[in-house]
């Protein structure tokens, strides 16, 4: 007759007490840490924790760069404000729209928002002799004006590209790209040189006729299309991280 097995003695189990004690401190970590955060009173930040930390407790990996409910990258919006474009940003192009009113410019240089970004749009007639890279008189008081506003508020800037066009006249022309990258050049040259803006935030790009405005098929068109542009676009949004969250 089979003897019968006898049960195995129950483990000692004194040190399952651990398990809820980790639990509980990392609980109060976690309570610390956004209370720390709540008292710097900047509700972005804390927005941006809180969010992290609820992801964590639901399982996801609590990383603080993707924390918005938009599409993956972007930062949360704290009461209408867009975290990224800065207020002085804004502040750029209603600066830029009084300095061409002011001056009566308007005929003369158009300044447009377009995509989170600034476009300054120079006709070719104002800054330059036809078919030349040589910049007028009359170029360098306009310019000088747009220039002094882009270095003094040059904090709020994160690139500008000087973009030079021209129109198409029917005849294939390189030389056509080599007068639009001068243009480009010389305006680059000036608002560095005349009005110290960082040359670091700034670039040239030479189109010739291939990025029209209008239609080439009139010399109204044409001029249109000869023209130097200033794409203007704000910092990068600073990447979110416990260090920056935390002061």
């Amino acid at each position: 007759m089979a003897r019968k097995k006898q049960p195995e003695p129950e483990k000692d189990n004194a040190e399952r007490w651990l398990l809820t004690y980790s639990d509980m401190i990392t609980l109060l970590l976690a309570l610390f840490i956004m209370l720390y955060a709540m008292s710097t009173i900047d509700a972005q930040k804390y927005a941006q924790i809180a969010r992290s930390i609820a992801g964590a407790f639901e399982g996801g990996s609590g990383n603080l760069p993707d924390v918005g409910d938009g599409p993956a990258g972007e930062s949360p919006s704290i009461d209408g404000e867009d975290p990224e474009q800065p207020a002085e940003f804004s502040d750029l192009y209603d600066r830029l729209v009084s300095e061409v009113a002011a001056n009566e410019l308007s005929e003369l240089v158009d300044v447009l928002e377009k995509d989170n970004s600034i476009i300054v749009r120079f006709k070719d007639s104002v800054l330059f002799f036809p078919d030349s890279p040589q910049m007028r008189d009359e170029g360098r008081t306009v310019l000088t004006k747009i220039g002094m506003i882009l270095a003094d508020m040059s904090n709020a800037i994160g690139h500008v590209r000087i973009e030079g066009h021209t129109a198409d006249t029917g005849m294939e022309n390189v030389s056509a790209f080599d007068l639009s990258a001068q243009r480009a050049t010389t305006v680059l040259a000036f608002i560095v040189e005349q009005d110290k803006f960082p040359q670091a935030k700034a670039s040239i790009a030479g189109y010739s006729h291939y990025v029209p405005i209008a239609e080439n098929s009139s010399e109204e068109g044409r001029a249109r299309n000869r023209r130097v542009e200033l794409l203007i676009t704000p910092p990068p949004p600073e990447e979110v991280t416990w260090e920056t969250i935390l002061p």
